[in-house]
């Protein structure tokens, strides 16, 4: 059984990011059902309701076990390096072609789905910020320039909540995105959003329904074979090749 926190959480992040689970599909290596039970399960076991209305995926119960789940997911995140943050608004982003406006990733940074974006026009923002080689903080919030332009067109920045502006990750990928903010290919290489949602391997893990298309048993009453499990931590396998408990 896949982990809540490691593997549910970020699947449940991208419906919400991107609303669909073919793009999900596409991020995390897998197919779309393979998707849906995954964030339906997560769903379930948590209580959260978790669905698609009005074009959007979001929890409609238990908001406040889904936010503590992901402040510790993006605590996570932050520890294990720049390469782990969830962000977009850059050419080298998978997420770039979404076209979120900038209240919705505004709102994604508050739920700690997004960890920062990256906008063209932060001055819609912050009007009063002058001087974009120091970051300007507003309310929650804190802009940071990517390039020294005082003068239109409006530089690209950073935008993130103020509490992760210090966090060594985040200003890892500030410095890498200032470097190659006009060549971007550097930055692709050695960066990989949503890294750690592609390495999951969620297609085998929960079992489709009885007759459930995927399953390829439809009418059938055959379950398509599935991968044979490893041994779990710390068990030991017989001389008859069966697994024993530790």
């Amino acid at each position: 059984m896949r982990d809540i926190l490691i593997d549910g959480v970020p699947i449940l992040d991208l419906l919400e990011i991107t609303g669909s689970t073919g793009r999900v599909a596409a991020l995390s290596n897998c197919d779309q059902s393979s998707v849906s039970r995954l964030y339906r399960h997560t769903s379930d076991q948590l209580g959260l309701d978790f669905r698609k209305t009005q074009g959007r995926y979001r929890a409609h119960a238990n908001q406040a076990v889904l936010r503590s789940l992901r402040h510790t997911a993006q605590l996570l995140r932050l520890a294990q390096g720049s390469s782990q943050l969830q962000w977009l608004g850059h050419p080298c982003s998978p997420l770039t072609q979404q076209g979120l406006e900038d209240e919705r990733s505004l709102e994604l940074l508050r739920e700690r789905v997004l960890d920062l974006a990256v906008l063209a026009d932060p001055d819609g923002l912050a009007p009063t910020w002058t001087d974009h080689t120091q970051p300007f903080p507003f309310g929650d919030w804190v802009v940071v320039g990517l390039t020294r332009a005082t003068q239109p067109p409006r530089p690209a920045a950073v935008v993130l909540r103020h509490d992760n502006l210090e966090q060594p990750a985040v200003q890892e990928l500030i410095s890498l995105l200032r470097t190659d903010v006009l060549h971007t290919d550097v930055l692709r290489k050695v960066h990989r959003p949503f890294a750690r949602v592609g390495a999951v391997d969620i297609c085998h893990d929960l079992p489709p329904a009885p007759g459930h298309p995927d399953r390829g048993d439809a009418g059938t009453g055959q379950r398509r074979p599935q991968p044979r499990p490893g041994l779990a931590p710390g068990a030991a396998r017989s001389p008859g090749g069966t697994a024993q408990p530790a």
